[in-house]
């Protein structure tokens, strides 16, 4: 009941036989083969890594002129779209600001605690996304609040506004630096890519800004 096909034994069910018992040891041989071959089914493509963050540079002139723009831009907001009586600067409100020093103001809690924690965690991102560090980041992210209270504002500058832009702004901003980290993958296309970048800047808007730029 055996057939014979190129010289090898094999039964009528295929199985092994002690005629083709050597045959297929050498075919099993030849499968398990680890040689390269020409024809490769696929390949495994090494993708670089997030290019969008610089890696082992930081740009602090950069950041400072970020957060200059980022602060002169909501208060030109304020003084000409929302028409604010505090944002109606003068060369006499800065300097009796920086003369008259610091105080504490009775604003809304809203304003107080959400308000001025997300004003300085944009300065705070504004830092990281140039290559700066935690604890650098937040000086950048004093020094926002700091031009905030005593140049962009008519009234005093307020003693709970700079604890809050800038201690609430380094806690609210690390998190929100990393959650919007998360969400972007270089290795996306598409839809996709579109979606997690859109997520990112609703997330955290000064990041989501720089992926799009690319810069």
């Amino acid at each position: 009941n055996e057939k014979s096909l190129t010289g090898v034994a094999w039964t009528e069910d295929n199985s092994l036989s002690p005629g083709n018992f050597a045959q297929r040891i050498k075919n099993a041989i030849s499968e398990f083969n680890l040689a390269p071959k020409k024809c490769q089914a696929f390949s495994i493509k090494n993708y670089p890594k997030t290019i969008f963050m610089p890696e082992n540079r930081k740009y602090y002139t950069k950041t400072i002129l970020e957060i200059l723009e980022l602060d002169f831009g909501l208060w030109a907001f304020d003084r000409f779209i929302m028409n604010e009586s505090w944002a109606k600067i003068t060369l006499g409100t800065i300097l009796d600001n920086f003369t008259e020093g610091f105080e504490w103001d009775y604003d809304t809690f809203v304003t107080n605690q959400l308000g001025h924690p997300y004003h300085g965690a944009m300065f705070h991102t504004l830092a990281r996304t140039n290559g700066l560090g935690f604890f650098e980041s937040t000086l950048y992210t004093a020094l926002g609040s700091y031009i905030w209270e005593v140049v962009l504002e008519s009234i005093h500058p307020s003693t709970n506004d700079m604890i809050m832009t800038t201690f609430g702004g380094i806690t609210l901003g690390e998190a929100l630096f990393r959650m919007a980290g998360l969400i972007i993958d270089e290795n996306s296309t598409g839809l996709r890519r579109a979606l997690r970048e859109s997520l990112s800047f609703l997330v955290n808007p000064a990041y989501g800004l720089r992926v799009f730029s690319g810069s």
